[in-house]
């Protein structure tokens, strides 16, 4: 999420448009982009741009989506996101799974978009694989969330277990 907040924040100016604070008060916008539910000190929450929606007909808002119930182990953000889908004019999902997931739950927003999430390429450059008769793994998600990706873990953790003990290294 903040590779791709950080990203909005460096080519929205770069296309001639402004990023405007949400505490800038002055502040009229065309498009709120909503990057979850909840607000904070840095964002308004999915209810506060739907009054501000109600207030101010043109605004547009757009809904990025990175989260549900089956990645997050809870019982309410699915329901959360279908409620805010009634009043979102574009959704960027984060995977095409997602977007399918929430289709199927009866998501209400008919533009719908998946841009996946990026690496920065000033840290992490593509590389050739070297052919060095080991197994390469790489991942982004370092956390004791089994909802995050843990099956895949183990199937690697058993894969590794049986390729060592069965090869003569």
């Amino acid at each position: 999420g903040n590779m791709w907040t950080s990203s909005v924040y460096e080519k929205i100016p770069a296309l001639g448009h402004e990023v405007l604070n949400p505490s800038d008060f002055r502040a009229r916008p065309d498009v709120i982009l909503l990057a979850g539910i909840d607000g904070d000190d840095s964002a308004i929450s999915a209810e506060q741009a739907i009054m501000y929606k109600m207030y101010m007909k043109n605004v547009k808002l757009i809904a990025r989506v990175n989260e549900n119930d089956a990645r997050k182990d809870t019982k309410y953000v699915d329901e959360n996101w279908i409620k805010l889908s009634e009043y979102v004019d574009g959704t960027v999902f984060v995977s095409n799974w997602l977007r399918d997931h929430f289709l199927k739950k009866g998501w209400k927003c008919q533009q719908n978009t998946v841009i996946y999430n990026g690496v920065d390429t000033t840290l992490f450059k593509k590389q050739e694989k070297i052919d060095n008769k080991r197994i390469n793994i790489v991942t982004h998600h370092w956390s004791n969330n089994r909802l995050k990706g843990f099956d895949v873990y183990e199937q690697l953790d058993e894969f590794a277990n049986k390729y060592f003990k069965d090869s003569k290294l």
